[in-house]
């Protein structure tokens, strides 16, 4: 699956993004890692035509400086949307994309088709915070880090995309970025999580060691069209970790809607 690199400039200035595949358009929102074609990605752009925006600052990108907060870069992909996919779409976000999606989905509903939300953060404090060793981070995150073993990025990269996500969240104290990347508390999302409208498929890894499962219910519970999916034998890369099951919950799910509940809640979910 051929993956195209583009930029387009915007009203604050030139993103990044990639595309693949052709279909129904899908946007993707990257986690703190930054932009990773993953296996479920190049199955998903079988089936979709997917848009994967880099986050300004991330893989060595620069920071817009009028976008300094979450609301204001979900405005700037609300923008990209308008530009590039013209249409409204699906939202998949992971992780700090997860986050960033549901802010999308308050802000923005009229653009918004499904959302799919894998390990959001941003939700409930008390998480570990995160490891500062690049090494230890993946053990941390990942149940088989075989699996991520053609990761090409310079550990340089990888700590500077850790640690651009304070830019985008501060909330009374200076930006720590183990803290935003997992365990933060964005209340004022929190409190407009009942907003959201569009049907919502959160996933969850069983290994999770980053995002604690009562801040994924938490999400659940306030989303009023939400159920909760759990990715057995997955961390908090789960498409790492799982890449084809993730793909097949994500595709169904987009494809079916809300019909796909019953199934895979019956098939998947603990007791």
């Amino acid at each position: 699956m051929k993956l195209e690199q583009h930029t387009v400039a915007l009203s604050s200035g030139t993103v990044t993004y990639h595309m693949a595949g052709e279909g129904k358009p899908v946007l993707y929102l990257h986690g703190g890692g930054g932009f990773r074609f993953t296996g479920t990605l190049r199955a998903l752009a079988k089936v979709f035509r997917v848009y994967a925006p880099v986050t300004p600052g991330f893989d060595g990108t620069p920071i817009l400086h009028d976008v300094a907060s979450m609301p204001e870069l979900a405005k700037l992909w609300g923008e990209f949307a308008d530009r590039v996919i013209e249409r409204r779409c699906d939202l998949i976000g992971h992780s700090f994309g997860g986050w960033l999606a549901a802010w999308f989905a308050v802000l923005l509903p009229e653009r918004l088709g499904r959302l799919v939300l894998e390990a959001p953060s941003g939700f409930c404090q008390g998480a570990p915070a995160a490891p500062k060793d690049l090494e230890a981070l993946r053990r941390a995150l990942m149940v088989h880090p075989e699996k991520a073993s053609l990761e090409t990025k310079p550990p340089e990269l990888l700590a500077r995309n850790r640690e651009i996500m304070g830019h985008y969240h501060r909330e009374g104290t200076e930006p720590d970025a183990g803290r935003v990347m997992f365990g933060d508390n964005d209340t004022a999302l929190s409190d407009r999580l009942a907003e959201v409208d569009a049907p919502t498929l959160i996933l969850y890894g069983t290994k999770d060691g980053a995002v604690r499962l009562e801040s994924v219910q938490f999400v659940e519970q306030r989303i009023r069209h939400a159920f909760l999916i759990y990715v057995d034998d997955a961390a908090h890369a789960m498409e790492i970790d799982q890449p084809e099951q993730v793909a097949v919950l994500v595709t169904d799910f987009l494809i079916r809607g809300e019909a796909a509940k019953r199934y895979h809640s019956e098939s998947t979910n603990r007791d």
